[in-house]
């Protein structure tokens, strides 16, 4: 971490958060949700569109992206996540967004408070429910308008495509997706900015936000991170050096377990963009079904 600010004030807040700053270091569930294998491209001279990415088999857990059950017939799938050019990645971020972004009331904290809320509400729909995108304005490609469905095919018949499963939250813009896709690996940014959380949380909301997320988006990511370092900073420790998915089973190790029990499902109930839902590779491999099927294909002006 790079030191920012006045290094005595660091230093007072230090000895009372020593143990969760730690933590926070070691917690690889707190990047986890940005997390992408490395990958290697062919774009044959196509540079607006998406790419299919072989991803690195760095979870130590079988050559597939994902992991194999059941459910997909002992069979890798043939469909696999695709990655985005850079240039592709730039139109995404260029439309803007027609009515303000999601916001939490008043920077409430969700992780300390029960009856936090966002302006304007989240959405439940059930567990079909898909965050659509439609591309509206008085011109092409001038803005762009996020709704909440019950299911994809009720977003389909109102014009709209899916941009990831599950309600529309705090980082379902396209400026969100846009740097999830720009940073195939967030792992070392996003243990640094937690720490920042940690020890002060203005300066880690700046941190995420300095990677390209939205404010509300740095925000929850911020909220989240610190919500990690209690429950899970000692498990963490203890798991440091572990693959993400442990072998034969494939099952997540014991520190990203722990994200997903306990801080894990307020970030998707918020946050609700995740690189699951949104259909994006990640080196934590996932079963082949919890995967989201998504292509995303950036708005071209006429």
């Amino acid at each position: 971490m790079h030191s920012r600010g006045d290094p005595i004030i660091v230093m007072r807040w230090w000895p009372s958060f020593a143990v969760e700053a730690v933590a926070v270091v070691m917690v690889v569930a707190v990047a986890m949700r940005g997390t992408c294998a490395s990958a290697t491209l062919s774009v044959h001279g196509h540079v607006t569109g998406h790419v299919r990415a072989e991803a690195s088999p760095r979870s130590g857990c079988g050559a597939c992206w994902c992991v194999v059950n059941s459910t997909a017939g002992g069979v890798c799938p043939s469909w696999q996540p695709s990655n985005y050019t850079a240039a592709a990645i730039a139109l995404f971020r260029a439309v803007p967004a027609i009515h303000p972004p999601m916001q939490l009331v008043d920077g409430c904290n969700p992780y300390r408070n029960a009856s936090c809320g966002t302006s304007p509400p989240l959405r439940n729909e059930g567990p079909t429910a898909v965050c659509g995108l439609r591309y509206n304005g008085s011109a092409p490609c001038a803005g762009y308008e996020l709704e909440t469905f019950a299911s994809s095919a009720a977003a389909a018949s109102d014009g709209y495509t899916v941009t990831h499963t599950g309600n529309c939250g705090l980082c379902s813009t396209l400026a969100d997706l846009a740097t999830y896709m720009a940073l195939p690996d967030m792992t070392i940014s996003g243990k640094k900015c937690g720490v920042e959380a940690v020890l002060d949380m203005p300066l880690g909301i700046k941190c995420f936000k300095d990677l390209g997320l939205t404010a509300a988006c740095a925000q929850i990511w911020a909220y989240d991170a610190v919500a990690d370092a209690k429950p899970c900073g000692a498990i963490c420790l203890k798991d440091a050096g572990q693959p993400y998915n442990i072998p034969p089973t494939c099952k997540l190790n014991d520190c990203l377990q722990c994200d997903e029990d306990h801080p894990g499902p307020t970030f998707k109930q918020f946050a609700a963009r995740t690189r699951r839902r949104s259909g994006l590779l990640s080196a934590i491999q996932r079963p082949c079904d919890a995967v989201a099927q998504l292509v995303h294909h950036p708005c071209t002006p006429a």
